[in-house]
């Protein structure tokens, strides 16, 4: 697959547009024209992901391995078999990402006010949710979706942006279908809200920081399960309507994102060796 390049709006039109450019090996970058010497910087996506070490992925992955494995038990494997139990968690993963981007998609069309969105008739208890979640927060003004934060260090992709009326501040809210809600969750969300606070600030839009709030909501789901409630993977996941949120303690969760795009920003550079 060759690189993937992609023109993205900016959040407010601030400095925009700018190219996010995805690689062969799927790691992401952003080029800025707008700034100075047209800087390219890393996604705040691939800084999490190249510097903090999932545990909890590293589990699932190796739960479908063994699990391939006991199956395949006292069979002669081929090179295709062990391919194939190799694989499979990256095949959940994929089927989980279009969950996701399905999701996503109907979550844009309701915000838009679109009359004619489809909702598959697995997604229709999330979306319930989605709606609880949205009258709870009426008063919000949907400002975008899918736009494009960016410093001179990093950039990303915001999936909503809103704003509060009453305290004039702006919400980010990334919106997730995982099993739960994650540490690099967190400071991806942290990050962008430090991100548009520089560019308002930047701009002359705004005279004061911490302008940027940020939220994460999950749509529940799991698998079904059998009579000893282990998980039935073959079989679709089902959602229900419970809606699970956590604000962003920006504080906290920004300097964890800044120690990682240091460490991201420390592997770059050539190790120096020597013999004695």
């Amino acid at each position: 697959m060759n690189e993937q390049r992609i023109e993205m709006r900016t959040a407010l039109n601030i400095g925009g547009p700018i190219i996010q450019v995805t690689g062969k090996r799927g790691g992401r970058k952003y080029e800025l024209p707008a700034l100075r010497g047209n800087p390219i910087v890393p996604s705040v996506t691939t800084i999490v992901g190249q510097t903090v070490r999932n545990m909890g992925l590293e589990i699932w992955r190796e739960q479908w391995i063994a699990r391939g494995l006991e199956q395949a038990r006292d069979k002669r494997l081929s090179g295709t078999a062990i391919g194939g139990i190799l694989s499979a968690a990256n095949n959940e993963a994929n089927v989980s990402a279009e969950l996701g981007t399905q999701m996503h998609d109907i979550i844009d069309g309701l915000l838009k006010g679109n009359q004619e969105i489809v909702v598959p008739d697995q997604l229709e208890p999330a979306v319930r949710g989605f709606l609880r979640w949205r009258q709870a927060h009426a008063n919000w003004e949907h400002i975008d979706s899918e736009v494009a934060v960016y410093t001179r260090d990093f950039a990303g992709t915001v999936d909503a942006l809103f704003r509060d009326p009453v305290t004039e501040r702006f919400i980010i809210v990334d919106w997730k279908t995982s099993s739960g809600i994650y540490d690099s969750a967190l400071m991806q969300v942290a990050a962008y809200c430090h991100a548009l606070d520089s560019m308002l600030l930047e701009s002359g839009r705004l005279w004061m920081e911490d302008t940027v709030e940020g939220m994460i909501v999950r749509f529940d789901n799991d698998y079904p399960r059998d009579e000893d409630k282990k998980k039935i993977r073959t079989l679709p996941k089902v959602f229900s309507d419970r809606v699970q949120i956590a604000k962003v303690d920006r504080a906290k969760w920004w300097q964890a994102f800044h120690d990682c795009y240091n460490l991201h920003d420390g592997l770059k550079g050539a190790i120096k060796k020597e013999w004695l």
